[in-house]
């Protein structure tokens, strides 16, 4: 008995983990699976950031202080924070954790595809070619390029909720709904809500066309199944309710918590131009990475499908008694497409107009992933038809064959760089005629590789190759054919040490020990967060969704506005500034002879303020002031913010008028930091307070901040429209500041105690089975 029939799981997943394995060579090595337009350029701080606090907090970070002021790390979303794999990281290098979590998604997604069809009663040779067509698919492998993690981690987790479900329906299982819901949970902390959208989407169609269309009715009536599908979903939204409940109380300070004013721009915005579905059997015709001369702005992701899993899926309706089935993916695939294609085409309206939410996401064409899935399927019933039936009809053969042939007759004739020509912006013609030659190339590849396959289904249809034979062969076709393309979207670093070291402006700043913060302007491009990572407070960052009333203080999201002003620098206790050309101003003195190298490979100049305002200080009276009036007079240089703090009217302390009254000199007690963590500020006085006054913070206001005076419990208040002030009363010797969020705590419980429904029905099934084993007593009395 071969290892194959005998472990045949076991026999799948080691074949999939070693072509993973040999692909990504470069991780043995030591390098980081990243290139320079990566995202995880600027996620890897957030995944460095909580392993450290983790490791010596043994909690997870609720404030992330080092980019935009401030701001609140789970709620806003910090990547990854709950999704297993941030276990990686507490054992690993976060570089290393983060790369073998890409590598170990990729290969769950060939496993999970090919648990899914062996439970559609599909021999081992065809699951296998499935996984290895879903595995190495362009909407899996090239999201590595990118770097979204989150993407892949919904993506592969698809054919194991799809598997769950099935069992769930057709067995009619109530554990198996349960266990779907968890998938589910996962997804929606991977925390890629978009993708899970789609997700669900692909299970509720999936479930409908299990319940009244599939060949295999399940016995419980659909009212039953509908009920126990619900309560899945709640069981999801249970389990992800860690991530889901700060998030969502988040969404009230954040910037993109109104949604955006266009919101069918914004919907529509990154969708799939039509011509681009070309890509799925020629991926050069709209250029890969830096060839890219497509409508959108750019492109790191590839549709690429695979021209062997296409000729595969098209003997699908051979296999006859998966012929219902086989529509629904045909369905499932088509579906996607006119989703991905957004305002190409009218379809949109549809999804748009009654779906909820879908106004508030963007890219429709990352829908396209249940594309590659279906295609992927159906290359795995295709399989199975040349398996089980050698008889099958070769039209498809000859069909694919003209496809690739005509399609390469016109490549040379130059009727596609017509096509090109006419679709492409006239700026980027140059970039589709540099782009042509490489598009030949690939027309003749995907010639080749149609022949082979041909070649090879020709073989098995004459029975001239045994089953298990044929398909390890046509899998190894089908790695062949996306390696060949995927392949350049899998780029690697020098590891973090190296990639992430300390720059030069780094090493000089750790020589001040104080507590500030850097603003940096125009450097440092895909490395907005490098200062994070050097555990450096910074004024901006890469984030996205930061709190709303900070943006309004620089300025306006992405515009920074007021972010020369003097009394803004002021404000956000701004010590230094990197510019990346000389300039000569009274507010900045030059730190060094002149531009030294910086991480990102350029140089720059790094200046400290001359009139820097300290991070924390005491201020002698407070004045309502109406938010709308606030950011004027703050920027106004006539303003002295150790003077007076302006809170506005809902606060309800402070003076409602200067009318007699004086603004108070600035007060000369010293406020010294004693304590500085993420989340947790201590700020001890000079001297007792001769009388009550103000701890102004230069830390963004939250609500979930907490302030005890020494030992006694205060409010916290907001001042200066977006940042931190303290009532001191007179006596006052010291400050502790504490973010704690009962929104995550609350969300916090909710995942534990599903987390532990879950697991019951498991647990009291092992516990069954371990009671069902005869005893010594019985073998004694046998």
């Amino acid at each position: 008995m071969t290892l194959r029939q005998r472990y045949p799981v076991l026999s799948a997943a080691a074949l999939y983990s070693l072509v993973v394995a040999v692909t990504f060579w470069p991780f043995w090595t030591g390098h980081f699976l990243i290139n320079p337009m990566s995202d995880m350029r600027n996620g890897y701080p957030f995944r460095l950031f909580e392993s450290e606090y983790l490791r010596q907090a043994g909690t997870f970070p609720q404030w992330n202080p080092y980019i935009f002021g401030g701001m609140p790390f789970i709620g806003a979303i910090g990547g990854d924070v709950f999704y297993p794999t941030f276990l990686l990281r507490l054992v690993l290098p976060v570089d290393v954790g983060i790369t073998l979590g890409f590598m170990l998604h990729i290969a769950l997604a060939g496993l999970f595809t090919f648990l899914f069809l062996r439970a559609l009663n599909l021999e081992w040779g065809a699951a296998f070619v499935g996984g290895a067509a879903y595995m190495f698919t362009g909407q899996v492998v090239s999201l590595v390029s990118p770097g979204h993690d989150g993407k892949l981690f919904v993506s592969a987790l698809l054919p194991l909720t799809l598997l769950l479900l099935y069992k769930a329906v057709v067995r009619h299982d109530w554990r198996h709904y349960l266990y779907f819901g968890t998938v589910v949970g996962l997804c929606l902390i991977s925390p890629h809500f978009q993708m899970t959208y789609y997700l669900l989407m692909a299970a509720g169609f999936f479930w409908a066309f299990l319940v009244w269309a599939s060949d295999e009715r399940p016995a419980a009536p659909w009212w039953r199944s509908a009920l126990l599908f619900a309560l899945a979903l709640g069981v999801a939204f249970a389990i992800a309710a860690i991530q889901l409940v700060p998030f969502q109380e988040y969404l009230t300070h954040a910037a993109r918590g109104a949604g955006p004013e266009d919101r069918w721009g914004y919907a529509t915005s990154w969708a799939m131009p039509p011509e681009e579905i070309l890509n799925v059997v020629w991926p050069a015709f709209s250029g890969v990475l830096e060839q890219y001369w497509g409508r959108n702005f750019f492109k790191l992701h590839s549709e690429y499908l695979g021209v062997v899993a296409l000729v595969l899926a098209s003997f699908a309706p051979f296999l006859r008694d998966k012929r219902r089935m086989s529509w629904f993916f045909v369905f499932l695939g088509a579906y996607a497409i006119l989703f991905a294609l957004g305002a190409h085409t009218p379809f949109y309206r549809i999804p748009y107009t009654i779906l909820p939410g879908i106004k508030l996401t963007r890219a429709p064409s990352m829908i396209f992933f249940l594309t590659a899935f279906s295609t992927a399927v159906l290359a795995g019933f295709g399989t199975q038809a040349l398996l089980s039936a050698p008889q099958t009809r070769n039209t498809p053969l000859r069909w694919w064959i003209g496809v690739a042939g005509v399609g390469t007759l016109l490549a040379f004739a130059g009727v596609f760089q017509g096509l090109m020509r006419a679709i492409a912006d006239p700026q980027r013609l140059g970039a589709v005629v540099a782009n042509y030659p490489a598009f030949e190339a690939d027309v003749v590849r995907v010639l080749v590789l149609t022949l082979a396959a041909a070649a090879l289904c020709a073989a098995r249809l004459s029975n001239r190759l045994a089953g298990a034979q044929w398909s390890l062969l046509m899998g190894g076709l089908v790695l062949l054919d996306l390696w060949s393309v995927e392949r350049r979207y899998i780029q690697f670093s020098p590891p973090a040490r190296t990639s992430f070291a300390p720059d030069s402006v780094v090493r000089t700043l750790r020589a001040d020990s104080g507590v500030y913060r850097i603003l940096v302007l125009n450097e440092y491009a895909g490395l907005e967060n490098y200062f994070m990572a050097q555990h450096v407070r910074s004024v901006l960052g890469y984030h996205g969704n930061e709190l709303q009333r900070y943006d309004a203080l620089l300025g306006g999201k992405n515009e920074w506005r007021n972010i020369g002003s003097t009394n803004l620098l002021k404000l956000l206790a701004v010590r230094y500034v990197v510019l990346g050309q000389a300039v000569q101003t009274p507010i900045l003195s030059a730190v060094g002879p002149g531009p030294v190298p910086t991480a990102d490979g350029q140089t720059a100049y790094l200046y400290r303020v001359t009139d820097a305002a300290p991070y924390a200080f005491l201020v002698g009276e407070a004045l309502q002031v109406a938010d709308s009036q606030t950011i004027g007079t703050l920027l106004d240089p006539r303003f002295d913010q150790r003077r007076m703090l302006l809170v506005s009217p809902d606060q309800h302390i402070g003076l409602v008028s200067l009318e007699q009254h004086e603004i108070p000199p600035p007060l000369n007690t010293s406020v010294a930091v004693s304590e500085l963590r993420p989340g947790a500020l201590r700020f001890d006085l000079g001297a007792p307070l001769t009388d009550p006054a103000y701890l102004f913070v230069s830390e963004n206001y939250h609500p979930a901040w907490h302030a005890q005076v020494d030992g006694r419990a205060v409010r916290v208040v907001r001042a200066q429209y977006s940042l931190i002030a303290v009532p001191l009363p007179a006596g006052a010797r010291s400050v502790q500041l504490s973010f704690s969020s009962p929104a995550f705590r609350q969300g916090q419980i909710i995942t534990l105690l599903t987390l532990l429904l879950v697991l019951v029905p498991p647990g009291v099934d092992l516990a069954r089975r371990r009671l069902r084993r005869p005893g010594d007593g019985e073998r004694q009395g046998g």
